[in-house]
């Protein structure tokens, strides 16, 4: 099940800053940046400013997943006197939840110059099956604090049990990370792990990425947190064993955790 979440209700179960760490880390986040003249992305009904912005983010979160932008004027009903929309459209073998993200990550630093520069306000952006409002941005993480939060992640992955995969660092505006971590047994892990770990990691980055996928690479959960909002995911079979704070319908039971584990009534 993937649920979209405001930014405050998401749940990395968050309450230290890994304050006395002892660093062990081995993996140097990969910058994705790329020159503005190699966005393949297709950007359409922008203005020239408009259209530099853009560049300027696309090429600073690596142009991968991106097809196409189009800026239109943005409906009535979402309260933004002579505001714009952003509609993004997935590349044909991305259209997974990191595209979500860094579509996200792109219309809020889009919203940001726009704000900047007097341009017209952006009201929301929409991708496939659903759209967002653009709130007021918060201050991104600096390169030192982003780098320091995969140093965090991956010391607490290897204490969990886990391997921190890949680290990459994006900058369409102020720098974001995304990170891939690897787990042998994702029921376990999630279950009863995933929660302490989480609380060792200390506060993520404003702009961050999550996945988690088991020994044969196939996905076991994932949540990210943008400037407008978040997102969380856990593999279907899984749901019992969720580690996030997410609502659900009232009558929503999730099916049991695979290792039958009790902690989660």
């Amino acid at each position: 099940m993937r649920t979209t979440l405001q930014a405050a209700a998401l749940a990395l179960v968050v309450v230290g800053c890994g304050a006395g760490m002892k660093s062990s880390a081995s993996t140097e986040p990969t910058s994705v940046s790329i020159p503005p003249e190699k966005v393949r992305t297709e950007i359409v009904g922008a203005s020239p400013q408009q259209k530099e912005i853009l560049l300027s983010a696309l090429s600073g979160a690596g142009d991968r997943r991106i097809a196409r932008i189009a800026v239109a004027k943005a409906e009535a009903d979402w309260g933004v006197a002579d505001g714009v929309g952003l509609e993004f459209t997935p590349r044909p073998d991305a259209a997974d939840m990191r595209m979500s993200w860094e579509a996200e990550l792109v219309g809020d630093a889009f919203a940001q110059r726009s704000r900047e520069l007097g341009l017209a306000p952006v009201a929301y952006i929409s991708i496939p099956g659903s759209s967002s409002a653009i709130g007021e941005r918060r201050r991104p993480a600096t390169e030192k604090e982003a780098r320091a939060f995969v140093e965090r992640l991956e010391f607490e992955s290897k204490r969990a049990g886990a391997k921190l995969r890949e680290a990459e660092l994006l900058k369409p505006l102020g720098y974001a990370v995304a990170v891939t971590v690897e787990v042998s047994d994702p029921a376990e892990f999630l279950d009863r792990r995933a929660p302490d770990m989480f609380q060792r990691v200390g506060e993520p980055p404003r702009d961050y990425d999550l996945r988690f996928v088991d020994s044969k690479g196939e996905g076991v959960s994932e949540n990210w947190n943008a400037g407008s909002g978040g997102s969380a995911w856990v593999r279907e079979d899984l749901e019992g064993c969720s580690p996030y704070l997410v609502s659900h319908p009232v009558t929503y039971e999730p099916p049991p955790c695979p290792d039958q584990s009790p902690s989660r009534q």
